[in-house]
């Protein structure tokens, strides 16, 4: 009864929001306007044909969706008064685009529009035949020439992709619009602060706002909010311009929310059969390695403790006590306890054979709570979605959550089946003592009839650094081997031998080698990778150094520009303040110009990665007979779903276009090296292999 109750209170509220915000706008505008007169749902035809008109017409628009409970994008429904249970449980991020009441619009603040109402369009009209007319109406407005500003305009989106039946013709719409997101351009300006509320980004612009509540809508409505949007957003055009940032704004970032708006509603098959094997038999391997650590001490203790394995390694063991010279291990915040970190178990190794097997269980541990029970939980019907987030890396990555599909392990994790473990064992035919390849993301299935299809960058940061450091050796590498193994060509390069005298140990230690010079790891980085001591590592980067100059000297040049500017930027001049960069302490200045020296890199290769994001969609749009479904990027992949007969065609397009240096990087820079992309097709996203 009380639930009912509650209901009915958010029912009315809804429809109080609705009609006071219709009314205050007819009051302000100095009109006979009325509730029934902006409402899309209770005009006659005749006068949502004028309104809809005036809307198509309209210089700027201000749009914010209205939720059943009577809250709206940009007011969060604080005041009122309906029981919370404690226990509730926690909402997923898509659910909120199926409470959606219905879409608030309001046109420009610019004095020159005739027309300054509120338009209310419902989620659900009265009859099919109004439906069909919003429909109409949303598509061509969506395609309009005017600007629309929407606080959270993936959401917006989103709810559009699925009111207008996420058709093809509907996604051509969507990217052709152009839909600003404060929110976003927020995050440009300072990429490090966290979230902004709209409340707070009012603040922080010295917009004045009288009240943050929804019971206070006679005096403040959602109309004066979506005036104050709408002044947010010059205000942070004026800031973004004199940033000289307005160009990745328009062309890359805002152009890219459509997309991640149709990769939001694109589903994953995902075989449930493949998880429960797979956790079958890391759950048997934990048993099993726990077994193993019981008997090297002697008796049972919690592998999964801290506190127990701190008693175990350090008051019974004492193996600290033998570590040689004068070498510190790593205390925790809290109390300042010996830890048990990675670090201080991977220094204990050596010593006894314990944290060697603490250190897979916790991997394996990692692997099955994270990759395979953690992706089946968020599983429905056979499927998975994840949730792309444009602003939360200040780099300028995209990242995804719940779940993160992007930090899915790519190599297997081998795991050695015991006798006991493979009586126990789901779905395993094979025999004990043999290793089992467990490929996370063997989980990820296509459909039948269809194929994953991975478009790769090659060493695309590599290739980014050479182009900032301008290296004629590198350059010339890049220039005149684009189809050879890179870093083979680089290690002959180095060490002066010839490319195929060139053993795998060397190449992936050139490799290790280039990236912690890349990104300013250190030798002390280099020296645990490669095993061998500091000083010994500090002489290989010497030498490579001395091999291509101009690495050095980009570094002190991007941290010098850091120094003088407070900044950092990217090919796109994307920015990033880096504090601390004039720091006196050594330590906190050292980890500042690290950050500045990689942004500048890894700032770069976004960019690029989301040129080819944009290019590619767009492409294929006109390319719709290949049906290709573009359905994540993990930061230099894309991964596309495509009909088996047009797996060569379409990936012929793919690769042309990201290939394309020209294209991607239009009216922002001139790239020096030529990109690289491979393919690579499979049935799972674990096993792939190229396609020629």
């Amino acid at each position: 009864m009380s639930t009912r109750i509650e209901g009915r209170k958010i029912e009315i509220l809804r429809w109080k929001v609705i009609k006071n915000v219709l009314q205050q706008s007819a009051c302000k505008s100095n009109s006979q306007g009325s509730f029934s007169n902006h409402n899309v749902d209770m005009m006659s035809e005749s006068e949502r044909k004028n309104v809809f008109e005036k809307f198509l017409h309209s210089k700027e628009t201000a749009i914010t969706l209205l939720y059943l409970d009577g809250s709206t994008q940009l007011r969060e429904n604080v005041d009122i008064n309906i029981k919370k249970k404690s226990n509730t449980v926690k909402v997923k991020p898509d659910s909120r685009h199926t409470q959606v009441s219905g879409i608030f619009m309001r046109c420009g603040i610019d004095p020159e529009e005739e027309n300054r109402d509120v338009l209310y369009i419902p989620k659900h009209a009265r009859d099919v035949t109004i439906q069909g007319q919003i429909k109409e109406f949303l598509k061509d407005f969506i395609k309009s020439g005017g600007m629309k500003v929407c606080y959270g305009a993936k959401d917006l989106l989103i709810v559009l992709l699925k009111f207008l039946d996420n058709t093809e013709y509907c996604q051509q719409y969507l990217l052709d619009s152009n839909v600003c997101d404060p929110l976003v351009a927020e995050w440009l300006l300072n990429p490090d602060k966290s979230t902004s509320t709209f409340q707070q980004m009012l603040m922080d612009h010295n917009i004045k706002r009288k009240s943050l509540s929804i019971e206070h809508l006679g005096d403040h409505s959602t109309s004066d909010d979506m005036d104050m949007l709408l002044e947010l957003i010059h205000r942070q055009f004026k800031i973004l311009s004199s940033n000289n940032l307005m160009q990745l704004f328009m062309k890359i970032e805002t152009k890219l929310t459509p997309v991640l708006a149709m990769m939001d509603t694109r589903k994953i098959k995902v075989s449930t059969d493949t998880m429960l094997k797979f956790s079958n038999i890391l759950q048997k391997k934990m048993e099993s390695l726990e077994e193993k650590a019981h008997k090297i001490v002697g008796h049972s203790f919690s592998i999964s403790s801290p506190a127990q394995i701190r008693q175990v390694i350090f008051e019974e063991l004492k193996l600290h006590t033998r570590l040689a010279g004068h070498t510190k291990l790593a205390k925790t915040a809290v109390n300042h306890q010996l830890s048990t970190s990675e670090s201080v178990l991977t220094h204990l190794s050596d010593l006894h054979p314990l944290p060697a097997v603490i250190l897979e269980y916790r991997q394996v541990q990692k692997l099955k709570s994270t990759y395979i029970d953690g992706m089946m939980g968020a599983v429905v019907d056979g499927y998975l979605w994840t949730h792309w987030d444009q602003t939360s890396a200040a780099t300028g990555r995209l990242s995804s959550h719940s779940p993160n599909i992007q930090a899915i392990p790519k190599t297997a994790s081998s795991i050695t089946i015991s006798h006991t473990a493979k009586e126990c064992i789901m779905g395993y035919t094979g025999t004990e003592g043999k290793t089992v390849d467990i490929y996370a993301r063997d989980s990820f299935v296509s459909h039948e009839g269809w194929s994953f299809l991975s478009a790769d960058f090659q060493q695309i940061e590599l290739r980014l650094l050479a182009h900032l450091a301008n290296d004629s050796t590198l350059l010339q590498l890049f220039n005149r081997h684009c189809e050879k193994d890179i870093f083979k060509e680089l290690t002959a390069q180095w060490l002066q031998k010839l490319p195929d005298e060139v053993t795998s140990i060397e190449r992936e230690q050139t490799k290790r080698i280039v990236y912690s010079v890349m990104y300013g790891a250190g030798k002390e980085k280099l020296a645990e990778y490669l095993k061998i001591t500091p000083s010994d590592a500090k002489n290989i980067i010497d030498s490579f150094l001395v091999s291509f100059p101009a690495v050095s000297h980009f570094s002190r040049k991007c941290i010098e520009f850091c120094r003088q500017k407070g900044y950092t930027e990217s090919i796109f001049k994307r920015r990033r303040r880096i504090t601390n960069i004039c720091h006196p302490s050594p330590p906190l200045r050292a980890q500042a110009e690290r950050k500045a020296v990689n942004f500048c890199v890894q700032g770069s290769a976004a960019d690029i990665c989301k040129a080819a994001m944009l290019q590619v969609e767009n492409t294929l749009q006109q390319h719709s007979e290949l049906q290709v479904r573009l359905l994540v990027q993990i930061h230099d992949e894309l991964l596309f779903e495509i009909p088996d007969e047009l797996l060569s065609r379409a990936g012929a397009v793919i690769k042309s276009v990201m290939e394309d240096r020209d294209s991607l990087c239009s009216g922002f820079v001139q790239l020096k090296v030529p990109l690289r992309v491979s393919l690579y097709a499979g049935k799972t996203w674990g096993h792939m292999t190229p396609l020629q």
